[in-house]
Order: structure tokens, then C-alpha cells, then sequence
């Protein structure tokens, strides 16, 4: 039998798992006494994990004597929300999972080719002790789950400790407003991990990778509204993502990943404002510039180190001065690490993309109206004319504070074009998109200099001398870095110029 999964997946700290047991909510919405149960499930796929490259996962669960086996397939994600398809049935093999009872025609025959050639073996197991609550909420049926366990792979394992809650019949916007209440009473994080995720995670002992930006898959028989919920669900999608690198904190490619998410979100609001809910645009944007404020620190001491700090240090190892600059910077390098794990951990964070998911499930009908095409290229050509209009025949004669406002028209350019992208044919578009992103890079040194000048005056750099060196240091390093960028600008310019825009 298939039917659709929608859930919300929560992390919670083992610690914290008696205290969620005794949650006031849980017990004022429960319609039954709680369940309790133990569940051993056991997790298959192809010696070259076939499955997994798919993003299908295939289990036999052990609950008492019986056994079911399930596959999921995964139908959509959005942001927090996850939206799969899933088939179960009872077996009587624990060790052998059995293909028939898998309804969908395409992928059954998927599966048995795949078998087939490479066959099925056990990867992993989760040992679970679930109890869950039947919720009634605003007339919605939910199940609300705590799982206590481990993750089992070889000689290796994992702890689990999450809430999942389930729609079981209702409204999803009810699932989401129910979860907004848990988190602002428990410590509880939005996670988008599956168990099966984490399971081969530990059977291939591999850590958490940064995440890149996926452009939203639009279609011209799309609403305006609903290529705005994809272009946001893309970048929170990109965020929750790269959170669990950020909480590694030996990539510095994870904040920044998250960053670009976080930026990638505020994009879309302000490409799409004028068909929204001034109110909501308003209140997104707050939640938003909180988050990117709580993750820049880390990226900005990443990036001064990276690209100024060390390559300074190794074109004059003997300045004293700079020796102290890495050392306060490094300080303050970790000290912008906790911020960022101290937000990303935080019921803030998660009431934040919650705030979202919510608003992308309540669709907004005035600019329904409007042919997606139509509003693309209008928001296109806008957004071409008002870089236009800033650079002239030659921006690398722009003065200096004309400069900073090209770059973010060359970025705001850059970002509705990738959102629009998949509406038009052709392979020109990437070149153009690629070319945009070139003329960004000219002005990133420019970006730099400014951002790591506010960074340097906020540092503890010892004797004023020590001070006004470093100072003097960096700056003819950013000025060399700026004038290179510069120099090829008209360059770049001019390139892009020759190109006809995709969309007309």
C-alpha cells in the first residue's frame, strides 16, 4: 500500500528527552494514553548503493514478532517539511526484502534490475525505542514520535535522539503551527536528516559535506506564487544543509554555503515583494538579517585569513605585526564560530524557517494571475536596467562609492537570473550567469577592503605602532587586490555586453 509521508523532523538532546516525555502540550492535545514501542529496523541496498544514489531507502522493521518492509521515495521537499512516498507491506523474511509489494510499476522494475546484476545486503541497522502521541490540533490528526536510540553499521554506531511528527489526516499548515508551539517551549532544532541519511553516513564513515545552491526547477505553467515558494524553498534547503557543517566548524565552505542560502532567500523576497504580503516580506526579512547577521563573523574571519592574513604573512614572515594579526584573528574566528553554532542550535533558528514553511503553505492569489513568463522577464529587464543605468561606458572609472552599489546590482542581476533560468532553453544563459558572476568577482576585492577594514579596527592589535603597521600593511594589500580586480572590469564589461539577454 503507498500513501504520502509529510513530517517535520526535530533534533533534541539526549538529556532533554525525559523533560519532552512531560511536555504540558503533548499531554493537553494527546487524544489517547501514549504508545510504546521497539524498533529494530535493518536498511538494504546494492554493494554500490544504488538506492542511495537514488534517495530511495528500503528497510524490514522488527516490531515484537511482526515485520514490515518499507520504501521511500522521495516526492518533494520543502525546506522543514519533508513530502515522500511510501509503500509498506508485511514479509516474512527478515533478510530478504521482498520487491513485489512495491506499487509503483517504474521503480519495482528499477529495483529488480538493479538487484538483478548486484543483489541486496543489509548496510545498517537502527535499534529504537519510540513513544508517540496521537495529537488532535485545530481539528488536524498529527502523531508526534520520540526516538531514543542508535544508529548501528559494523563495529560503528550513533546516538539518535529526534521528534518527528507526522500529518496523519488534515491540514500540513496545522503540522507546522503545532511544531512552531514545541519549539518555542522545548529545545528542540529543525533537522532534515533522515535516519536512513545518517545510517549510510555511518556505513561509508563519512562527515557531513557543504551543500551548493540548487537553481528552483520552474515551468512557465507555473503560478507566480509558486515560483517564489520553489526560489525560497531552494535556499532554506540550502541552509539547513550546511548547518551540520557549520556545527564542525573545519570547513570554513560550510557558513559560507549557508550564507549564500540565507542570501539566496532574502533574493527572492525582494525580487517577488511586489505580488506578496508587504507584512510578511516585512517580517521574513527581519527573521533573515538576524540569521545572516549570526553567520557573517565566522565567514568574514574565514575569508580575512584565507585571503589577506596568511598570504601577507607569507610574502613577509618577519612583521612581527602580522603574526600578532593572526593570532587575534584566529580568536576571533572561533569566537564567530559559537555565534554561528549558538544561532543554528537555537529555537530562533528554527522558529525562523518555520515562520517560512508556514507562509509557503497559506498561498498568496494576488499575483496569481500574472503568467510566470511575463512576470520573469518583466522582473529580467528590470533588473538588467538598473545595472545598466550604474555602470556607464566604463565602471572602472566609477568612483569608489559608486562601485559598492554596481556590485549589488551585478548580484541581484545574477541571483533572478539563475531563479529563472529553467524557463528558457538554450545553453547561453549559463555563459550569461557565468559572466555576471566575473564582473562580481572584479568588485570582490573592493568588498573585501571595506568589510576587513571594519574588522581590523575592532581587533586588539597591541602597541599603537604594532597597530599602525598591520593597518598600513593590509591596506596596500587591499589596494593591490582592488586595482587587480579593476583592471579588468572594462574587460569583463564589455564581454557581457555582447551578450543578447536569455530571456528576449
Amino acid at each position: 500500500m503507498a500513501f504520502e509521508e509529510i513530517e517535520i523532523k526535530l533534533r533534541l538532546a539526549p538529556r532533554d528527552a525525559g523533560r519532552f516525555r512531560r511536555a504540558r502540550l503533548l499531554q493537553e492535545y494527546k487524544t489517547a494514553k501514549a504508545g510504546w514501542a521497539h524498533l529494530v529496523s535493518t536498511y538494504f541496498d546494492t554493494p554500490d548503493l544504488a538506492l542511495r544514489t537514488r534517495k530511495v531507502a528500503l528497510r524490514i522493521r522488527r516490531m515484537g514478532d511482526a515485520l514490515e518492509q518499507t520504501l521511500k521515495a522521495p516526492k518533494g521537499l520543502q525546506g522543514g517539511l519533508q513530502s515522500r512516498t511510501e509503500w509498506n507491506a508485511v514479509v516474512e523474511n527478515e533478510e530478504k526484502p521482498d520487491l513485489s509489494s512495491i506499487g509503483d510499476p517504474k521503480l519495482r522494475k528499477w529495483l529488480r534490475k538493479r538487484t538483478k546484476e548486484n543483489g541486496l545486503t543489509a548496510v545498517f541497522t537502527t535499534d529504537i525505542k519510540r513513544t508517540t502521541w496521537q495529537i488532535l490540533y485545530n481539528g488536524t490528526r498529527l502523531e508526534v514520535a520520540l526516538d531514543e536510540g542508535q544508529i548501528l553499521a559494523g563495529d560503528r554506531s550513533r546516538p539518535i535522539s529526534e521528534v518527528e511528527l507526522e500529518l496523519v489526516e488534515g491540514d500540513a499548515t496545522d503540522l507546522v503551527a503545532f511544531a512552531q508551539l514545541l519549539i518555542e517551549k522545548y529545545p528542540l532544532v529543525l533537522d532534515r536528516d533522515s535516519k536512513a541519511a545518517r545510517g549510510y553516513a555511518l556505513f561509508a564513515d563519512t562527515e557531513v559535506s557543504p551543500v551548493k545552491a540548487k537553481d528552483p526547477d520552474l515551468t512557465t505553467d507555473m503560478t507566480v506564487w509558486n515560483a517564489f515558494s520553489a526560489s525560497v524553498q531552494s535556499g532554506v534547503l540550502q541552509v539547513m544543509s550546511n548547518a551540520p557543517v557549520v556545527m564542525l566548524r573545519d570547513d570554513p565552505e560550510g557558513v559560507h554555503q549557508a550564507r549564500i542560502g540565507v542570501r539566496r532567500i532574502r533574493a527572492a523576497l525582494s525580487l517577488f515583494k511586489n505580488a506578496l504580503d508587504a507584512d510578511k516580506v516585512a517580517v521574513a526579512r527581519e527573521d533573515l538579517k538576524w540569521l545572516q547577521q549570526a553567520l557573517g563573523p565566522a565567514r568574514d574571519f574565514d575569508v580575512f585569513l584565507e585571503e589577506a592574513v596568511e598570504p601577507l604573512i607569507k610574502a613577509m614572515p618577519d612583521e612581527a605585526c602580522l603574526t600578532r594579526l593572526k593570532e587575534v584573528s584566529e580568536t576571533a574566528r572561533k569566537n564567530g564560530y559559537d555565534m554561528a553554532v549558538d544561532a543554528l542550535s537555537s529555537s530562533r533558528y528554527s522558529a525562523v524557517l518555520l515562520r517560512l514553511e508556514a507562509w509557503l503553505l497559506s498561498p498568496e492569489h494576488a499575483a496569481a494571475d500574472v503568467p510566470l513568463a511575463q512576470f520573469a522577464k518583466r522582473s529580467l529587464d528590470k533588473r538588467l536596467k538598473a545595472v545598466l543605468k550604474s555602470c556607464g561606458k566604463h565602471p572602472a572609472r566609477l568612483p569608489e562609492a559608486d562601485l559598492h552599489p554596481l556590485r549589488i546590482e551585478f548580484k541581484k542581476l545574477r541571483y533572478a537570473a539563475s531563479f529563472f533560468q529553467s524557463l528558457y532553453g538554450g545553453k547561453k544563459k549559463f555563459a550569461y550567469i557565468k559572466q555576471l558572476a566575473a564582473l562580481q568577482d572584479c568588485l570582490g576585492g573592493l568588498n573585501d577592503a571595506l568589510v576587513q577594514g571594519e574588522l581590523m579596527e575592532a581587533l586588539p592589535l597591541g602597541k599603537a605602532a604594532d597597530a599602525a603597521r598591520a593597518k598600513a600593511l593590509m591596506t596596500g594589500w587591499h589596494a593591490a587586490r582592488t586595482q587587480q580586480g579593476l583592471s579588468g572590469l572594462d574587460k569583463e564589461w564589455a564581454a557581457f555586453k555582447a551578450f543578447k539577454p536569455f530571456w528576449r
